[in-house]
């Protein structure tokens, strides 16, 4: 058996999947531009919070997001959190080329959603396969707007975490499978 929720905006939506058999939801959260799943995380009972985010494209919608997600943070005794999805932001100029040439532009931008990573006390978990997990149809422009960002208690009780690129076939953006392998 299994749960689901989501969200609908008019450029998109969210669809958040669980199995019951892992995790068990408590209650969620729905905000502009994401879903908030709050719950016991079975195989050791801890609460954990998973947040799928679809940040809009313009920076005052941005940061009118980040700080609502920084406000459920800061009134939540959880400390397992994990951000996903897409931000629609780049935290380092090397992440976003334009034809044939880096382009990290909006260095603003940049330095607004570091201090938001900063602020959230989150880290990128690493990513192995792709460089870029969105593409122009003609190749040209690319960047690293999809990220998997969690607290470091999170990285503390789950060591090993690795985010996958996974092969993309109808969709200009890449799909990202986040594995957890802890190996004696």
């Amino acid at each position: 058996m299994s749960g689901s929720s989501n969200y609908e905006q008019n450029s998109g939506a969210l669809l958040c999947l669980w199995s019951k058999e892992f995790f068990v939801l408590t209650f969620s959260i729905i905000g502009n531009g994401f879903i908030g799943l709050v719950g016991i995380w079975k195989n050791n009972n801890r609460e954990i919070i998973i947040i799928n985010v679809y940040s809009p494209c313009d920076m005052e919608r941005k940061r009118i997001l980040w700080q609502e997600l920084f406000n459920h943070q800061r009134n939540s005794s959880c400390e397992l959190w994990c951000l996903l999805g897409d931000f629609n932001s780049i935290r380092y100029a090397r992440e976003r080329i334009e034809g044939s040439k880096v382009d990290g532009g909006g260095g603003g931008e940049i330095s607004e959603f570091n201090q938001f990573i900063w602020d959230m006390e989150v880290e990128d978990i690493s990513l192995m396969g792709r460089e870029f997990m969105w593409w122009r149809p003609n190749g040209k422009a690319r960047s690293r707007l999809e990220k998997i960002i969690v607290t470091r208690e999170w990285n503390c009780t789950r060591s090993g975490c690795t985010q996958f690129a996974l092969d993309r076939n109808i969709s200009n953006h890449y799909p990202i499978l986040v594995k957890n392998m802890v190996v004696d």
